[in-house]
């Protein structure tokens, strides 16, 4: 134990040997890799040792353990009472997916306590939850990214310093906002009239119109009067891929005007 503890911190080692570990130093499944002097960590574990959880999947790609690929890790930011499990694309600087609409496998008219826990399979169609939200948000300058299809594009909009509040009505806020380059990839900006809005399901109605927002819109999300885009509305399909007109469908404008939203996914980015 001595020796290993030696050899690999540097102690006593003069060169022109090849050591054998007899036992693996890497903790929470980790393996040691003798080439590299160093463990190789999985499922969201980082530190010399695999000895920790990454707070977000960005940190988990800075640390250079994760940089390429996506899958399902552990996080554990420094606000959340426990672990739990994200989605992360690792090949941007590690994406962090707070959402995805896209086959309709699952239902997002949900009430309050499933908005605020999280609902839905972190592999299909899912909102990782408000309460993970607001753990991820507040230690971690983050971005909010919302990645969008209609018929004839993928469209973009970005949100920087995007978070939400602590006292339990998740009021949203950003700083700044943009859009992708390429004014065919650009999304509108959704969320400007929103900003400052609490958190709206059915059952918890906290927007300022006299119509239960949520409730027309078959959804959670934040809402003012009633809303420009409702990412999580029902997911359908019409023939010419246009929008039917119901407020409960999916839509995003300004971005997809009268094209029907194909899918969405949101995710956070820290920087």
């Amino acid at each position: 134990m001595i020796h290993r503890e030696m050899f690999l911190t540097g102690v006593c080692y003069s060169g022109g040997w090849r050591h054998f570990n007899v036992q693996n130093r890497c903790m929470n499944g980790g393996e040691y890799d003798q080439d590299k002097l160093s463990c190789q960590c999985y499922g969201g574990y980082i530190g010399q040792f695999c000895e920790r959880i990454m707070q977000d999947c960005t940190e988990g790609y800075d640390t250079g353990h994760y940089t390429k690929g996506s899958g399902i890790y552990l996080i554990y930011p420094n606000m959340a009472p426990s672990p739990f499990k994200v989605k992360c694309n690792m090949q941007y600087r590690g994406l962090t997916y707070i959402q995805m609409h896209k086959d309709g496998s699952t239902n997002f008219n949900r009430s309050w306590q499933e908005y605020k826990d999280g609902f839905g399979d972190v592999t299909k169609d899912f909102w990782l939850g408000n309460d993970k939200l607001v753990y991820l948000t507040n230690k971690r300058p983050q971005m909010l990214t919302f990645i969008f299809k209609d018929m004839s594009s993928t469209r973009q909009r970005v949100y920087k310093h995007f978070t939400l509040s602590q006292d339990g009505l998740y009021t949203m806020t950003y700083q700044t906002s943009w859009g992708a380059t390429l004014p065919e990839k650009h999304g509108g900006d959704c969320l400007a009239e929103l900003k400052g809005q609490p958190f709206s399901t059915f059952d918890r109605d906290n927007d300022d119109s006299l119509l239960n927002c949520a409730q027309e819109h078959k959804s959670g999300f934040w809402f003012k009067s009633c809303t420009p885009c409702n990412p999580n509305g029902v997911w359908s399909e019409t023939p010419d891929k246009k929008r039917a007109g119901v407020p409960w469908e999916m839509f995003w404008t300004p971005g997809t005007e009268e094209n029907l939203m194909l899918s969405c996914n949101a995710y956070l980015k820290a920087f």
